[in-house]
């Protein structure tokens, strides 16, 4: 009965009351989100404020009634040749846009390269991540023959208490153990397989319907 009510062989729960990992995810991920929106904002702020003041004053001169004394601006916001005149208000909008979409298309493709420089980080933290978790999986897989090695031992010479402690261990170390996904499902090998199963069968059915 001592060796029963040993704190050292009973289960500890987790002691943090909102352990939500999936909710922690769902967090993350917006966060990311954001992030990468706030990104692509301040790529193209320097560009947007580059063109927005000469475009509000193309169109206070377009739209004027002839009281205002407002002229167009001399100059494009980055200097480039133009095959004709832009002395009009039509014509420097045109050269406006003529000038800016390749600068926000530089622009995007910088962001684009910063992404394909990033996937890289990101493959090689997810294949740490996957041999992290390869490596206690198997760790746990060889915890099933736990009972084998203590019925290995030399226990014939040993005495009761230790007989007893060894009988109470190999009946504990009877018990499977692996990590679920959601309290519901083992993450075993059997279970994956059965996960692509499922998936490739709905994916023909959804297939064959949409044909």
């Amino acid at each position: 009965m001592n060796i029963l009510e040993n704190k050292e062989l009973q289960y500890d729960s987790c002691q943090e009351k909102n352990f939500n990992p999936g909710l922690t995810s769902k967090e993350y991920k917006k966060l990311g989100i954001r992030y990468s929106i706030l990104f692509f904002l301040l790529a193209h702020a320097t560009l947007t404020s580059s063109y927005l003041p000469p475009t509000v004053t193309t169109l206070l001169v377009m739209f004027d009634d002839g009281n205002s004394k407002k002229q167009l601006p001399p100059k494009l916001p980055y200097y480039s040749w133009m095959p004709f005149n832009y002395d009009t208000p039509g014509s420097y909008l045109i050269a406006l846009g003529y000038q800016a979409i390749p600068m926000f298309s530089y622009a995007y493709r910088a962001c684009e390269d910063l992404e394909n420089i990033h996937k890289y980080l990101t493959l090689a933290q997810v294949t740490a991540t996957l041999f992290i978790l390869c490596s206690c999986l198997y760790l746990v897989s060889t915890a099933d023959k736990l009972s084998f090695y203590i019925w290995q031992c030399d226990w014939l010479t040993a005495d009761n208490d230790f007989k007893k402690s060894m009988i109470l261990t190999m009946a504990r170390a009877k018990r499977p153990l692996y990590m679920t996904a959601g309290n519901f499902a083992p993450l075993t090998l059997p279970t994956f397989v059965s996960i692509i199963k499922g998936s490739y069968s709905f994916f023909a059915v959804i297939k064959n319907t949409s044909d």
